[in-house]
């Protein structure tokens, strides 16, 4: 079986399955547009050559990208969507484009955060959900931010594995509605994702990445829930 087929594969069994009563987290990934530019002359003086800009798209679907957020991994499906949990409760979240990330442990395999690698492209965004009180309209506001100056990735981000060049985010606004569900504005892929390569590199960082499981523990009118590996 080819290792291509594997990517595909090997999520479901090892990452995260939705759960449709919890509130999720969507983003869906596209391909760019490659713009095909040609040139009129126009003869007569004072005239600016004008272009035409048409856009042809690469219909390969940006499936196999993989990404993680709140302690999950997952992987875009053949329709290029992803799908976390929700776990933090403001409609604000940083999402990061880099290739390599380094757990900072706690204890065998908790880790306390996860921190940027100096020297390694990244780029951060923040998408920002906003009520006007005008038009009486949610919106989606998003904007290129800086990355941390001491390395450290916020709890609410969402982190794709691949070279920022590879992926183009539209800023700005854009119109959504309230819902405990946050669906991001789409984003896109250009052509040149090394998916085998980050796949491989992710797999190494896979044991990180296991089911959660739950003991309880009786206390005076309650059982408090206590979490392990």
């Amino acid at each position: 079986m080819k290792f291509r087929h594997l990517v595909f594969i090997l999520p479901y069994f090892l990452f995260y399955q939705n759960s449709q009563a919890d509130p999720i987290i969507s983003l869906f990934i596209r391909p760019y547009p490659q713009a095909h530019i040609t040139a009129q002359k126009i003869k007569k003086t004072g005239k600016i050559a004008r272009h035409t800009i048409e856009g042809i798209a690469d219909y390969q679907i940006p499936a196999g990208i993989f990404s993680t957020y709140a302690g999950y991994l997952n992987i875009s499906d053949l329709d290029g969507q992803i799908v976390f949990p929700r776990k933090h409760t403001k409609p604000i979240i940083q999402l990061i484009i880099t290739t390599r990330i380094t757990p900072i442990l706690m204890f065998e395999k908790t880790i306390h955060h996860w921190e940027l690698v100096p020297g390694v492209p990244a780029q951060m965004y923040t998408f920002k959900r906003t009520f006007d009180e005008e038009t009486k309209t949610f919106y989606w506001e998003v904007e290129p931010t800086k990355l941390p100056e001491d390395n450290i990735i916020p709890l609410s981000a969402l982190i794709i594995f691949a070279k920022p060049r590879y992926f183009y985010i539209p800023t700005g606004i854009t119109i959504t509605d309230d819902s405990p569900n946050l669906i991001l504005p789409t984003i896109y892929a250009r052509k040149g994702i090394k998916i085998t390569n980050n796949a491989l590199y992710v797999f190494n960082l896979s044991h990180f990445f296991g089911q959660v499981y739950y003991r309880y523990k009786k206390q005076p009118k309650l059982y408090e829930v206590l979490v392990h590996d």
